[in-house]
């Protein structure tokens, strides 16, 4: 599968859930904490590969994930980007194992990353989109619209990302708001993307 979305700053968060609960159901809040590691990949060591362990909170439940996910930007032909991912998850038992493998494998811990998410779901006519309204210390709110394809193919992939750019506009969001860098990125810029 792939995940065609899209994120978005949100200056004004309370508007912004008054308009999410106008079209869409909410199911739920929970907290994400993330562990990346990351090697170079040995044909092409400017690419990097890139290993997620993910602790997932949700009333007092709490799931460990391991994610490897190739991802990447897409601009369609009308200039309307998102991130285009290719992910393969796993849930785990515990992830002391995988966090004894990893650096033996040549992966390094390099970012770490706390999430904390309301989630919203509604219907498209690709199926089900989820809307989720994260705050990520101390970046702040964003709004995540995710709709998932079987299809890798590019015309497919721009009518997904024209669907998502109407969702955002639904949640009251103005397109120029979107934001193309990851958050491992963003969280660098500012010197806190710390691993101790």
């Amino acid at each position: 599968m792939f995940e065609i979305e899209l994120k978005a700053h949100v200056a004004d968060r309370e508007a912004v859930i008054k308009k999410l609960n106008s079209f869409a159901a909410f199911s739920g809040k929970f907290e994400r904490h993330d562990k990346y590691w990351r090697k170079p990949e040995p044909n092409n060591p400017s690419q990097l590969i890139s290993a997620r362990i993910r602790t997932e909170i949700s009333n007092d439940k709490e799931t460990m994930y391991l994610t490897y996910k190739k991802k990447k930007i897409v601009t369609g032909k009308n200039g309307n980007s998102s991130e285009k991912n290719q992910e393969y998850e796993s849930v785990i038992n515990d992830s002391a194992a995988i966090d004894a493998l990893l650096p033996d494998l040549g992966f390094t811990l390099t970012d770490k990353k706390d999430k904390y998410v309301s989630r919203w779901e509604c219907t498209t006519k690709f199926g089900k989109a989820t809307l989720e309204l994260c705050n990520i210390p101390p970046l702040g709110d964003f709004l995540e619209i995710e709709i998932l394809s079987s299809s890798d193919d590019k015309k497919h992939t721009e009518k997904i990302q024209n669907e998502l750019y109407t969702l955002l506009e639904k949640s009251g969001i103005d397109k120029n708001q979107i934001e193309n860098r990851f958050y491992s990125q963003m969280l660098r810029e500012r010197n806190i993307c710390s691993t101790e």
